[in-house]
């Protein structure tokens, strides 16, 4: 299948993330991996098909197809709720303790989360082929936890989320723990 976008064509590969990821609730599926044929990259979700989607958009206001981010593993640490929560370019925890957010997330989770072998993708304790997609789960629940703390009239960034988490890469960050402090 043939996908034509603004300037790029897209090669839509019926294959999620997991082979148990299709044929999810509401006829809609995990994740579809699609490769752009002008650069060859690899990109992730069909709107309005890809229970993922809903979820990404819902929750974040993420449209799809999604670029999968740097191939990183173990996944980042979340920034610290200082450069989280601040003014600049908020969004209301409103949004993610919204009912249809939830509801999305939980679709989404019916349809990647079917086996131990995705559940641990999902979870983010293996590598997928989406790093970005389980930084999104991540970050959703982290922002549950912390929005639920402290109710929806708090704001985070999603701008700082994007900057700080998911746009960037561990090559990007200084790694150290304690079997390398040694070194």
């Amino acid at each position: 299948m043939v996908t034509r976008l603004p300037g790029i064509v897209l090669f839509a590969v019926p294959v999620a993330v997991n082979a148990d990821c299709i044929a999810g609730q509401k006829g809609g599926s995990c994740l579809t991996v699609l490769r752009d044929a002008a650069t060859d990259e690899r990109l992730f979700g069909k709107p309005g098909q890809d229970n993922f989607c809903s979820f990404a958009s819902a929750c974040f206001g993420l449209a799809c197809p999604l670029t999968p981010g740097a191939p990183e593993f173990p996944l980042l640490p979340l920034p610290s709720e200082e450069v989280l929560f601040v003014g600049e370019g908020s969004s209301s925890c409103s949004m993610i303790l919204d009912p249809s957010c939830a509801a999305e997330y939980q679709r989404a989770e019916l349809d990647c989360a079917r086996d131990p072998h995705s559940r641990s993708i999902w979870e983010g304790t293996r590598q997928g082929l989406c790093p970005r997609c389980q930084k999104l789960v991540k970050a959703y629940r982290y922002l549950v936890h912390h929005c639920g703390l402290h109710g929806p009239g708090r704001d985070f960034s999603v701008e700082a989320l994007k900057r700080h988490f998911l746009d960037r890469s561990a090559s990007d960050a200084v790694w150290r723990s304690d079997l390398t402090a040694e070194l």
